[in-house]
């Protein structure tokens, strides 16, 4: 080790060692100041957003209780006035600021604040801000921006919205597929007729969701996307039958049993299910027998519900299923579907064998509970 560090010192030099120490304090210095700086520069910027979400919190406190056209056109021109004045609608930090906390006050309110809150927006000339964003921000400006659209209800722009419903990049596409649901409802699904990415299932839950904050349902074009090219579109079109409780398409929804999917063929089934009809326990019967083990085993669980006698012949075989899971679905299934269905089960099988020696007493306290 001494005779490296003789190297080193006989290679470089002293003076040349003082100089490369200079160097590193140097970076050491800018390191720190920059560090400094930065916290610096955030803990003025958070004192004053704090003190922005004050005040925009109180203005908007009194748009809010606007309860007429001449009141709201009078206290939003007084807001105004004073956000010009302190420049802080131009300004963009303060904007952003003003425009975060107008989305905030939005989701919580209904009805006239609501629309208030989307008045000041307007007449602010904040919308004009928010659909540059749309048209030139990064990805995940163009997100935001596009939500913050939909939030503050600019129907007026659905246009601008709706043509990002099919872009390539996954979180614009989802917003904006989000956000023209939110401000037409069943209309703006008109997207899933021309789609070509597909839906995720956490877009298709986000999309029930918004249809069912009071939107009028329109189910003329379901049939047609069960049908679909589009394999995520026809499992969203499932979940609407099954959400909605569309009795009327059984007949659609039993033809995507025979879809080449497995995933969709389960979705099938329990929509089926939901629906039910006289003819639905025959039809999952088939299934039952034609299918792979995945989807049987959601039919089996389907049965469960649906299921009756003349069921019982195709359910005894998988009491004898080599997988723990099958032996409860098809048990449950039997006991269901009969008057004496635990007691057909109790004479088919051995009670002193795994799982049977649980099982069937935990089958009998579920139906005596």
């Amino acid at each position: 080790m001494c005779a490296i560090a003789d190297i080193f010192l006989y290679t470089v030099g002293p003076f040349q060692l003082v100089e490369l120490m200079y160097v590193f304090i140097a970076v050491i210095a800018a390191v720190v100041s920059f560090i400094a700086f930065y916290l610096f520069r955030r803990t003025r910027n958070s004192a004053r957003r704090k003190k922005l979400r004050a005040l925009f919190s109180d203005k908007i406190s009194m748009l809010a209780i606007c309860e007429d056209r001449q009141d709201l056109q009078q206290t939003t021109q007084e807001i105004l006035t004073q956000l010009r004045t302190d420049n802080l609608t131009e300004e963009s930090f303060s904007r952003n600021v003003l425009i975060k906390e107008l989305v905030t006050a939005s989701k919580s309110m209904s009805g006239t604040a609501k629309d208030n809150i989307s008045y000041l927006y307007e007449q602010a000339g904040l919308d004009i801000f928010t659909l540059a964003q749309v048209r030139t921000g990064a990805w995940h400006i163009k997100a935001r921006a596009i939500q913050t659209l939909a939030h503050l209800n600019q129907r007026k722009h659905i246009a601008r919205i709706y043509r990002h419903t099919n872009n390539r990049n996954e979180l614009i596409r989802s917003e904006a597929r989000v956000a023209v649901v939110r401000l037409t409802g069943f209309e703006g699904l008109r997207f899933l007729d021309v789609i070509s990415y597909p839906l995720t299932e956490w877009e298709q839950l986000c999309l029930v969701h918004e249809l069912s904050e009071n939107h009028r349902p329109d189910f003329q074009k379901i049939p047609g996307w069960l049908h679909s090219d589009n394999d995520s579109v026809v499992e969203f079109a499932l979940r609407l039958v099954e959400s909605y409780r569309i009795f009327e398409m059984h007949g659609d929804v039993a033809f995507c049993l025979a879809h080449q999917l497995p995933s969709i063929r389960k979705k099938a089934v329990q929509t089926i299910r939901a629906i039910n009809q006289p003819q639905t326990s025959s039809l999952l019967v088939a299934q039952l027998q034609r299918d792979e083990e995945e989807v049987q085993l959601v039919v089996l669980e389907a049965l469960g519900e649906v299921g009756s006698e003349a069921d019982l012949s195709v359910l005894w075989p998988f009491l004898s299923h080599p997988s723990t899971i099958f032996k409860i679905a098809a048990a449950k299934a039997i006991r269901n579907s009969h008057p004496y269905g635990m007691a057909m089960l109790r004479q088919r099988v051995d009670m002193e064998t795994h799982p049977w020696k649980i099982l069937i007493p935990q089958l009998e306290e579920e139906v005596n509970a």
